[in-house]
């Protein structure tokens, strides 16, 4: 100090520079308040590089401009991204947000797609719809667009198909067809039958659909599950397809229970070896059962003559001998 000779003027000076000096830093040190509104891509990349750090200033933006739309978008945006770090913030917050972005200014994109998302996330589908159609309108095409597009219009059929199998489960409710055996009962009263097969077959593919999406449904004030409902179809659908197969093997075995296709199978089989003389039926024995008198050369020309039973073997669906004695 001793070296100035007005150490007063010396202290007003170094004041002045360091004034000027935190008015410099300041001016040019990066916030959000000095970036333009309308720089909406700019504000995005300095939420990005700032982070966390830039809550303040966007809520800040916000109380100074709280009817524009951007401010209310780009603290909706920052919220959005940073869910997971401001454990105070919800998807409400973000709702709320961009709805007033919204309301300022519908033909934004990023807000009505932002919507859209989220009323989908809350199955709220047809609002999910409204905001998709119109980000469509003014975001043209988009590849995030079309998926969200898809799966909102994948729900809305979902719910289609819901409603339909939620009026044919009422309707099968009030035929007081609460389980499997008396879905079964019901539906094949007259035996099998391709309609109803086709029917309860739909059912369990329709609530394999809807179950994905809904967990529950519900008739006349009460709550049912779906995996519920889902396993009384299944379960008659198993006892149609038992009985379409049992039904096939009666054709089956109907096919080869008469006289004449037992006849045919006994004289087609000795007429590889031997030369049939003869062959004619004795008695019935019993269902598809049939006992033969066999007249035939053997293979060094000898007469024989045999008392042979034949018979369907249910198991292999197949016509078998089962008894073979000599006559004389």
């Amino acid at each position: 100090m001793e070296r100035f000779k007005n150490p007063t003027a010396y202290l007003i000076i170094l004041g002045t520079i360091l004034c000027l000096s935190f008015v410099t830093y300041y001016h040019y040190k990066p916030s959000a308040l000095k970036i333009p509104l309308k720089d909406i891509d700019k504000h995005l990349a300095y939420q990005k590089e700032k982070g966390i750090e830039s809550l303040e200033e966007y809520k800040q933006l916000l109380e100074f401009y709280p009817n524009s739309f951007e401010a209310n978008y780009l603290l909706a945006k920052f919220y959005s991204n940073n869910q997971s770090k401001i454990s105070s913030v919800n998807s409400n917050d973000v709702e709320k947000l961009l709805l007033k972005s919204w309301e300022v200014n519908s033909n934004f994109f990023d807000s009505n797609f932002m919507l859209a998302q989220i009323y989908y996330d809350k199955d709220e589908i047809s609002k999910a719809e409204k905001f998709i159609k119109l980000a469509e309108s003014v975001g043209g095409n988009n590849k995030g667009v079309g998926d969200l597009k898809s799966k909102i219009d994948d729900v809305i059929l979902l719910t289609m198909v819901k409603d339909s199998v939620l009026h044919r489960y009422t309707n099968d409710v009030r035929k007081s067809l609460y389980t499997a055996q008396e879905l079964y009962s019901y539906y094949t009263f007259v035996g099998y039958n391709e309609y109803y097969h086709s029917y309860i077959q739909n059912m369990v593919e329709d609530l394999d659909h809807i179950s994905l999406r809904f967990d529950k449904l519900e008739y006349n004030g009460k709550i049912v599950r779906t995996s519920d409902i889902k396993k009384e179809y299944q379960g008659c659908l198993d006892k149609i397809i038992e009985k379409k197969k049992q039904n096939e093997i009666d054709r089956q075995i109907s096919d080869i229970c008469g006289l004449q296709p037992q006849k045919e199978f006994l004289t087609n089989r000795l007429s590889l070896k031997f030369r049939l003389i003869d062959i004619y039926p004795v008695e019935q024995l019993g269902n598809c059962k049939y006992s033969w008198h066999v007249e035939f050369y053997d293979t060094y020309g000898r007469l024989n003559n045999y008392r042979m039973t034949t018979g369907v073997n249910r198991d292999k669906i197949g016509i078998e001998v089962f008894e073979v004695y000599k006559l004389y």
